[in-house]
């Protein structure tokens, strides 16, 4: 009995609980109803914005600040015990040309190291006293083995009433809360679930002008009520006004089907089994399709965009289709919904823009356009059967007509070839010779055979263009072209740059796809405008040498295929010396000079000198009578090796003495110590060449 006479009351639990959970909801909804209609602000006097640039020799300025924001090809060795003392030092060597004010000081908070390039970046937040500044500018320097090569600067100028009055606020981090809170609208509702409320945490910062910094406290606003879950307020610390507010999270991540590389590369199939008719669908290009991660997506006002920091659709081309924006972050189509084309674009541009600059680290991206990465329309050019790289807006736009250019990854990755061409020469993109088609091409055959879905025994294994071409639409293009250069030139830019597509795709064969592709665009950022393919294969093999991933083997497959192909080498690098026995009767020695003591470092400690590569490679040859300049120095430093000019002599002061004197411990290594037998100048070497192995030895 007790059972049934209960059963009431917990119904009537049951239903009290639901309506107020029905209720909270109904309030959320409305609340964020209410939230939606956030706005931003901006202001307007901002100098931690980005700034335009100029160069003067190997520094890149900031047109607005007149302070350098990277410097190259450096070759300093300040003192300091570690790299930490020396990036310090050199930025107290160089303060007058990095800094413009006399109040910033320079904190130590960040250390990256590559082991592999045994170089180490230590970056320094700018502060004044213990003020933070917004945006967090810093200044990055990468030293190599006690050696400063590259600096990079975000610095800002500061004008500041740097005293007590100055860097005291006039209102509280409590009133600063409060402010931010009804900026963002919380101070007008209170119908939503309270475990909703927001959560907050304030910085007392400096916030750069033109005008002058200003004292600021900067909010950051969580709560699942806004439209992005994280914003951010800047209040002024003397005013109490507004001066921005933005969101911090523009990014999310979806997922999507793509062609991945095509719907008949996987299978080896024939697109006269397969064809177009016309994007419509069918079982077989639908199980053709891959579930992939559309990766940083944005998301913003509730709804997805195909927007991140490495690709962003626009619409800038007929037939105006628009920017495929969704409430939910699942783009499953098919190959008849226009959507699927645009996320097709998005996921492989992404993946190859993520390889070329996280994972190769080459950092190339467009010049003027705005932030989000590269454009791209999916549907223009008023639906014909073409696609374009256009150089002055810095977008890619493919057509419809055939298959949808979209559809193929080929084209996709093609007219993104196109692009970095554009952004590593600096806008001095060449067709010269088919140069850029080449290049395209290239990049669009090996990003597919990167995949490893490729038979190749299938037919269209050196295809490039392999569903959008080699069919009733047009013939596409191949990697395996017959000609060679320059007897195989025709004059005709698409067809030309086949040679240089297919010469690149050998040496991508014999050393691999890392080391190819990543000295492909090292090479081309030497070109110019006016470059065609024998330079740029003498730019690439520059590149190769001076390369720590490329070995000498590796340089010399390059120099043989390149030769094959018919390009003209300038100072090919010899091959590697091969070990041969030689009687014990009759050693062949050398005797083992300054000279001769820095051999192994043209390949190390001189690597990466513009201009130097053909004149410094004789300094190291150990050939009497050509030495005729003595650089006397108590240690010998690179800028006495390694600059142009005629082939200078290493050494201690006079010449004599243990070699620890002229060859430093740092040019040995950690892990390395000196062999302080040999001497300058009286101890023999066992090879044709002074090797490192003959001045240090291993701990």
């Amino acid at each position: 009995m007790m059972l049934f006479t209960a059963l009431p009351s917990l119904q009537t639990t049951a239903a009290a609980l639901l309506g107020l959970y029905l209720a909270s909801q109904l309030r959320t909804l409305e609340a964020k109803r209410f939230f939606s209609d956030v706005k931003r602000i901006l202001p307007k006097d901002d100098f931690t914005r980005p700034c335009d640039t100029f160069q003067v020799d190997n520094i890149i300025y900031c047109s607005r600040t007149s302070t350098p924001v990277a410097i190259s090809n450096l070759s300093e060795f300040p003192e300091g015990d570690d790299s930490v003392g020396i990036a310090k030092q050199y930025l107290d060597d160089n303060a007058n040309l990095l800094f413009s004010d006399e109040i910033s000081s320079f904190e130590h908070y960040f250390t990256w190291e590559s082991p592999k390039c045994r170089s180490t970046t230590i970056r320094f937040k700018q502060i004044v006293d213990d003020l933070e500044i917004y945006h967090n500018p810093n200044v990055a320097v990468t030293v190599i083995e006690g050696e400063v090569k590259f600096v990079t600067s975000s610095y800002q100028p500061i004008k500041f009433k740097n005293d007590e009055e100055g860097k005291t606020p006039l209102i509280n981090n409590t009133e600063a809360h409060d402010i931010a809170l009804d900026a963002l609208g919380f101070s007008k509702t209170s119908k939503f679930d309270k475990r909703l409320a927001p959560k907050i945490s304030e910085t007392l910062k400096l916030f750069p002008q033109e005008s002058g910094a200003i004292l600021v406290w900067d909010v950051v606003i969580e709560s699942g009520l806004l439209p992005s879950p994280t914003w951010e307020v800047l209040v002024d610390a003397k005013t109490s006004s507004t001066i921005k507010i933005d969101s911090l999270i523009h990014e999310a991540t979806g997922q999507g089907f793509v062609f991945n590389p095509d719907p008949l590369a996987p299978t080896s199939a024939n697109y006269y089994s397969h064809r177009d008719n016309n994007d419509l669908t069918s079982t077989f290009f639908d199980a053709a399709r891959v579930q992939v991660t559309l990766k940083d997506i944005t998301q913003e006002n509730g709804r997805y965009r195909l927007e991140g920091p490495y690709a962003r659709i626009v619409d800038v081309s007929s037939p105006f289709k628009g920017l495929f924006e969704q409430v939910e972050n699942d783009f499953y189509y098919n190959r008849n919904d226009d959507a699927f084309e645009a996320v097709n674009c998005y996921y492989h541009l992404d993946t190859v823009m993520r390889w070329i600059n996280e994972d190769l680290g080459l950092s190339i991206m467009p010049i003027n356009s705005a932030p989000g990465g590269v454009q791209f329309d999916p549907h223009g050019v008023n639906g014909a059967d073409n696609s374009f790289y256009s150089t002055g807006g810095e977008y890619l736009v493919f057509g419809e007509g055939g298959v949808d250019d979209a559809e193929d990854p080929d084209i996709i990755i093609h007219e993104l070839g196109h692009g970095l061409h554009d952004w590593v020469t600096g806008k001095s993109l060449s067709q010269v010779e088919g140069l850029s088609e080449g290049i395209a091409d290239y990049l669009a055959a090996s990003y597919k055979r990167s995949l490893n879905v490729l038979d190749p025994n299938f037919e269209g294994y050196n295809w490039v263009f392999g569903w959008d071409g080699h069919n009733e639409f047009w013939n596409g293009r191949v990697v395996n072209y017959g000609a060679t250069y320059p007897d195989g030139l025709v004059g005709q830019i698409h067809t030309d740059g086949q040679i240089w597509a297919t010469c690149n795709m050998k040496v991508y064969d014999a050393i691999g796809r890392r080391k190819t592709d990543k000295i492909m665009f090292e090479g081309i950022s030497r070109t110019n405008w006016n470059t065609g393919q024998n330079t740029a294969a003498n730019a690439v093999l520059d590149a190769a040498t001076s390369d720590s991933e490329v070995s000498a083997q590796d340089v010399q497959r390059i120099v043989k295929i390149y030769e094959g192909c018919g390009y003209t080498l300038e100072n090919p690098p010899p091959p590697p010396p091969t070990q041969t026995s030689t009687p014990t009767s009759t050693p062949e020695v050398t005797t083992c000079k300054s000279l001769g003591t820095f051999t192994y470092l043209k390949n190390t400690y001189c690597k990466g000198l513009v201009g130097t590569s053909k004149k410094f490679k004789r300094y190291w040859e150990v050939k009497p009578g050509v030495v005729r300049i003595e650089c006397r120095t108590k240690k010998c430093k690179k800028k006495d090796c390694c600059l142009k000019g005629q082939p200078r002599k290493c050494s201690n002061t006079d010449n004599k003495g243990k070699l620890g004197k002229g060859f430093t411990q740092k040019m040995c290594g950690n892990k390395r110590k000196l062999f302080a037998r040999v001497r300058l100048t009286r101890e023999p070497c066992s090879s044709k060449k002074c090797k490192k192995s003959d001045c240090c030895k291993f701990l």
